[in-house]
């Protein structure tokens, strides 16, 4: 019996969660987190102005929020339970996911958390240059790391 709690279902303390739905809702984050880091990629790839800057700013945190709720996903598949908190989800994701770059990771999450900070030019070009030299490479890496965990190439969501 699954008990509502807002807009979400959520089962009861103890009780499993079917495989089925758990792959559907890995399947779901993983269609997400592929639709942020292409848009993400895209906004890279422009000429810097002051409008690229801040969808860069903006997509990189979509990006990054989108990769961590996956990333629990794909922990709980596994039978990992985090708490929904990416700093967390973070810790508890093996080294072999994170493509043993945690540093970046853990930088990811600083600056994910200081872009409300990002008006100001100093904060926000330290985070451009983050996303561009080490964001987008680990970002990618963990998009082939989901597909080699599925045995589905990149850019297409496992059936």
């Amino acid at each position: 019996m699954r008990a509502n709690v807002g807009r979400e279902w959520r089962y009861p303390q103890g009780s499993a969660v079917p495989e089925t739905i758990r792959e559907t809702q890995f399947e779901s984050a993983l269609a997400h987190y592929e639709t942020a880091l292409q848009r993400l990629h895209e906004v890279a790839e422009m000429e810097q102005t002051g409008i690229v800057r801040d969808a860069l700013i903006h997509r990189f945190v979509n990006a990054f929020e989108t990769a961590w709720r996956a990333m629990r996903r794909l922990l709980a598949m596994e039978g990992v339970h985090a708490a929904p908190e990416a700093g967390v989800v973070l810790a508890a994701a093996p080294a072999s996911l994170l493509s043993n770059d945690e540093a970046a990771w853990g930088r990811a999450l600083a600056l994910r958390d200081n872009s409300p900070q990002a008006h100001r030019v100093e904060i926000a070009d330290e985070l451009i240059a983050f996303v561009r030299a080490s964001a987008l490479p680990s970002f990618d890496r963990l998009q082939s790391q989901f597909h080699a965990h599925f045995g589905a190439a990149p850019g297409t969501v496992p059936a």
